[in-house]
């Protein structure tokens, strides 16, 4: 079979979470497009968990390589980039200015992912830090205020979240130094799973 289709000796556990965060994120997408909002939610989850997942399994079983982190780089540009841009949209962001903001969330994500193959994470002090916000990271704060939005709704919540969506432009671009696996990290850790609960709550409206 690999004789046949040489890129499938690439295939391991650790790509394989990879492959799927993919699916999760196109799944989602379509979706969204259907109206199935919660369940769309439900998929950025499970898009973020397995970009949290696969690099310490790549480390595990010691899987790391260039392919993997190219992968993965492709995988997050349409989950946790694309997929929250087009989720801002079906929630009500569809004004010329919204649609320009969820325009530049997309593209600052794809610079980010690109300028992080390149020159990785910064060591200051031995600890490691991201030079910009992780897209991941950035999905995560967008998943609780997509879930906000969701239950709360009105104006005010939908403009709250482009509000989210532009911060998250400026801050993965930036120079702004990211602890890897720091306390705000560890903060996502639990309302990551609480935003994903709140969309299955009934909304207040």
């Amino acid at each position: 079979m690999r004789r046949l289709f040489p890129v499938l000796a690439n295939f391991g556990v650790a790509n394989g979470i990879t492959t799927l965060g993919v699916v999760f994120g196109f799944v989602g997408i379509l979706s969204a497009s259907h109206g199935a909002l919660r369940v769309a939610v439900t998929f950025l989850f499970g898009a973020i968990l397995c970009d949290r997942l696969d690099g310490r399994i790549a480390y595990l079983l010691n899987e790391q390589s260039d392919f993997g982190g190219h992968l993965d780089s492709l995988s997050d540009g349409l989950s946790l980039c694309l997929f929250p841009a087009y989720l801002g949209y079906q929630l009500g962001l569809a004004s010329p200015v919204s649609v320009a903001v969820l325009s530049l969330f997309l593209l600052a994500g794809l610079w980010r992912l690109a300028d992080f193959n390149l020159a990785g994470v910064v060591v200051r002090n031995n600890r490691s830090y991201f030079r910009g916000i992780p897209t991941t990271v950035a999905a995560s704060w967008l998943l609780v205020a997509i879930s906000v939005v969701m239950h709360v709704g009105g104006p005010a919540a939908r403009l709250g979240l482009l509000g989210v969506f532009a911060v998250s432009t400026v801050l993965m671009i930036s120079a702004v130094l990211y602890p890897k696996e720091g306390p705000a990290t560890k903060v996502l850790h639990l309302a990551v799973p609480l935003g994903v609960l709140l969309v299955w709550l009934p909304p207040l409206n």
